[in-house]
């Protein structure tokens, strides 16, 4: 029997212990028996309705019980989690993370940590929630080259903009209901600013280049600027993601993550609900695409327990290090959707018209940084135009 311990009882915590629990005889039969001896909670007094004698606040209780060697960690917390996942990989044991803030800002050291004491870390629920993009993309790199990434790694985001367009709903409405919902935090930054598609794509990027790729290096543009003008202007013929894109060149790299603008009738522009949906481009396969769940209790479990299975059946490719990598930010080029009050270059301008007390710009292709540089507006929104790529 294989005794294990959930870090965290929130939301994912308890999606995973209820799966565990519920499938535990179809498990042991497949050759998995499991066992959940610990849990680790802040408040013993919020968790009275289960088993006492599973729960603890001290987290040393796993550290030192030599039964356990493997810990899931779900704990949201970014300071803790971090001595969390490097007291376990110390202790050589195994540990299963769905915390992408503390793995972005750590990878490097984890995978050293895990290499230098035999301790294997998983970390799928943390990118792509039910979608395997980590396990495509760790198995492909070995010998294939993925010269781009791209996609929809945020299920927030993706149902925010999704009913915008169709439900024609605005902004605060839609975050409103994705609250309730359990997709979007109290506190919603880190959705809808770009930042918590930023953390996945760095270390998907890192994993396919080779080398550190840091949050910092790629540019972000969230959808809060996104108003019901935008959907009335583009609805009938246009649907809105945020999107990331990773492209690779050689050691050259692009890493954006920004809205953009589809044709209504095209595979991104369909996803609905809080689905991610991942593209990736490599020249064996051309392009696989990958889709599903983003967000919630269970799709986040259910990604945690494969990592579970494919922990313990061996299932596990080397991620490689070491590559220097350049940033290539600064010489992107696209054409953009622009909404603005402000002025804007008439050598930079396809076409311009004006909407509702708004000019609506198509820019010519353009440096990436010359549209940033010259929006005066700080209440502008843009979104790249992706209907020729």
């Amino acid at each position: 029997m294989k005794k294990i311990a959930l870090l965290g009882f929130g939301t994912v915590g308890q999606g995973v212990f209820n799966i565990l629990k519920e499938k535990k005889a179809e498990l042991k039969k497949r050759g998995f028996d499991l066992e959940v001896k610990k849990i680790l909670v802040r408040n013993l007094n919020k968790v009275k309705d289960f088993d006492p004698s599973l729960f603890t606040n001290d987290f040393e209780d796993i550290l030192r019980d030599d039964e356990i060697d493997l810990a899931i960690e779900m704990t949201g917390d970014l300071e803790n989690s971090y001595i969390y996942i490097s007291k376990l990989l110390k202790a050589k044991k195994d540990v299963i993370t769905s915390n992408k803030s503390v793995l972005s800002l750590h990878f490097e050291e984890f995978l050293n940590l895990s290499k230098e004491n035999g301790a294997k870390i998983y970390f799928e629920a943390a990118v792509g929630g039910t979608v395997p993009v980590v396990r495509e993309v760790k198995a492909l790199s070995i010998f294939n080259k993925i010269d781009k990434i791209y996609g929809i790694l945020n299920g927030t985001s993706n149902y925010i903009l999704y009913n915008m367009f169709e439900n024609k709903a605005d902004y605060s409405e839609v975050l409103e209901k994705a609250q309730e919902l359990g997709y979007a935090e109290r506190d919603p930054s880190d959705d809808v600013l770009g930042y918590d598609m930023r953390r996945k794509l760095r270390i998907l990027m890192s994993i396919i280049g080779g080398g550190k790729i840091t949050e910092d290096e790629i540019e972000v543009f969230g959808l809060d600027k996104i108003t019901k003008i935008d959907v009335e202007y583009l609805g009938e013929n246009y649907r809105v993601k945020e999107l990331a894109l990773g492209k690779f060149n050689k050691n050259k790299f692009v890493g954006l993550v920004e809205p953009a603008l589809f044709k209504k009738d095209e595979d991104l522009a369909r996803l609905d609900d809080a689905n991610n949906m991942v593209e990736i481009y490599g020249d064996y396969f051309e392009k696989l695409t990958l889709k599903g769940k983003g967000a919630g209790r269970y799709p986040t479990a259910s990604a945690v327990v494969c990592d579970l299975i494919d922990l313990l059946s061996g299932n596990d490719w080397e991620i490689s290090s070491g590559n220097d990598l350049i940033n290539e930010n600064k010489n992107f080029k696209a054409s953009y959707y622009l909404r603005t009050k402000g002025d804007f270059p008439k050598d930079l301008i396809a076409s311009q018209e004006e909407f509702k007390g708004y000019k609506i710009i198509r820019t010519k292709e353009i440096l990436r940084s010359d549209l940033i540089k010259n929006i005066k507006d700080e209440d502008s929104f843009f979104a790249r135009i992706e209907e020729n790529d």
